[in-house]
């Protein structure tokens, strides 16, 4: 029973009473309102009620000194009474009790707390400066999505992971992976489904004036090495390539590029250092036999034409050009880039398809042009178009020779109309060739013998 000791004390069966905020002990003077006149001649019943009506008390029956009192509050989510100094204030519903305070997180960056559930406030994957992975709850303002948000925080450009903004390096991986990649040059086949492998695009202000081309070069027989693998890419540009390993080859590796339009892969590509390198360590390309160059066209160049259209316009060029194309390519084996809308004749030989001299509908064309990872041109990859024609090279002019026809292909394709693009010939790629300058292309069409009057050469 509650009673008033005679030096003023608040005690239950003669313990004193503690404020739960303070551990002060309490005294009558602790009270809401004096007690009544008659307090003394009350039973002990009477008496205990009256302490009890007079307490300062929040929702769970806790009692507070007559000072900590300005402390409690209403939780404006379960609107219980509450000490404020169990509860918290959040950015979403203001004062909020203890009970309550488990819906809500706490940001560890800027330390505002927000209900769980509104989505304000999520768990994210953090990368420390010292490279742990740690989960950590951050809000919303201080995670960055996109360049045009202003966060505390920036996605790991390899792995995804959060890491505070500065912390990243010159092409936007965390700690971690830039550890991973300084000390690991090889990595396995497709190791991460990031664009461009978390590298740096190059060129993408002018994403939709050049096309932006990320290459897959193979080379073969030189040791399928780590140690190789770090030396060919350093020599390209270490945070310019990703080396992965290929089951299609005997004793080698892929030498994987960022996205860059064609002047970057020129210049700021050191692609001659790094083809040097690896003739230097044993490798082979060409000479393998097996060995392909593939070039990936960045799809948004192309910006809003139908896909369908873009896919089409790149089968009936491939298909209309097929003989110089092959000639071009090197290639005498096109298992692992079969060409597109191939049908033999009744006899089983030769191409019974040939050229496509009239705008076909694309009901036709769709069923025509066939797609996979194997074909001539594979339209399955989502952000780009892949050309496999291509045997692999380490004769760097062969290389740019490449490149430069390449671009040529993607702006046709960009620039004619669909019912124009059967007329597309040789003698188109060598007018651009002359217009842009592309010394390399022409010079590449007469060691081959390719001429716009005998495109099969000898």
């Amino acid at each position: 029973m509650l009673k008033i000791r005679e030096d003023g004390f608040i005690v239950n069966d003669s313990r004193c009473i503690k404020c739960h905020a303070s551990g002060a002990f309490l005294t009558k003077g602790d009270l809401k309102e004096a007690l009544p006149d008659n307090y003394e001649s009350l039973s002990e019943t009477a008496k205990h009620e009256a302490i009890i009506a007079r307490l300062h008390k929040d929702g769970s029956g806790y009692v507070y000194s007559k000072a900590e009192s300005s402390n409690l509050a209403t939780c404006q989510k379960c609107h219980r009474v509450y000490h404020k100094k169990f509860g918290i204030h959040s950015e979403d519903y203001g004062d909020v009790c203890e009970v309550c305070k488990n819906d809500f997180a706490k940001c560890e960056h800027c330390g505002k707390w927000y209900h769980k559930r509104d989505n304000k406030i999520r768990q994210w994957l953090v990368c420390t400066s010292d490279g742990d992975r740690i989960r950590q709850w951050l809000c919303i303002p201080c995670v960055m999505y996109d360049d045009d948000d202003e966060g505390e925080y920036v996605a790991c450009s390899s792995c995804g992971d959060l890491i505070l903004r500065g912390e990243e390096d010159e092409v936007g991986r965390c700690p971690r992976c830039h550890e991973q990649f300084k000390n690991r040059a090889l990595f396995s086949y497709h190791y991460t489904d990031r664009p461009g492998y978390g590298m740096a695009f190059l060129g993408i202000e002018e994403r939709k004036q050049k096309p932006l081309m990320g290459v897959e070069l193979e080379i073969d027989e030189g040791g399928e090495s780590n140690s190789n693998a770090r030396e060919v890419r350093d020599a390209i540009g270490e945070n310019r390539v990703v080396c992965t390993t290929d089951g299609s080859l005997r004793d080698g590796f892929e030498i994987v590029s960022c996205p860059a339009n064609l002047q970057h892969h020129l210049k700021t590509l050191n692609w001659a250092e790094g083809m040097k390198k690896a003739k230097a360590l044993g490798y082979i390309s060409h000479d393998g036999g097996h060995c392909g160059l593939h070039v990936h066209i960045d799809r948004a160049f192309f910006e809003n034409q139908m896909r369908d259209d873009v896919e089409a316009k790149f089968f009936i060029i491939l298909r209309n050009n097929l003989s110089w194309i092959r000639t071009f390519s090197r290639r005498y084996n096109f298992g692992y880039c079969q060409i597109n809308g191939f049908e033999r004749n009744e006899d089983g030989s030769g191409d019974s398809l040939g050229a496509i001299t009239y705008p076909p509908d694309k009901v036709w064309l769709k069923g025509k042009k066939q797609s996979g990872r194997h074909m001539a041109l594979n339209f399955y990859p989502e952000n780009t178009i892949e050309i496999r024609v291509f045997r692999g090279t380490l004769n760097y002019n062969t290389f740019v020779a490449t490149l430069q026809f390449v671009e040529m292909w993607a702006n046709f394709v960009k620039k004619t109309e669909l019912n124009n693009i059967t007329r597309i010939s040789l003698g188109h790629f060598i007018n651009a060739a002359e217009r842009n300058g592309f010394v390399q292309f022409l010079d590449y069409l007469k060691e081959r013998k390719i001429t716009d009057d005998n495109e099969t050469g000898d």
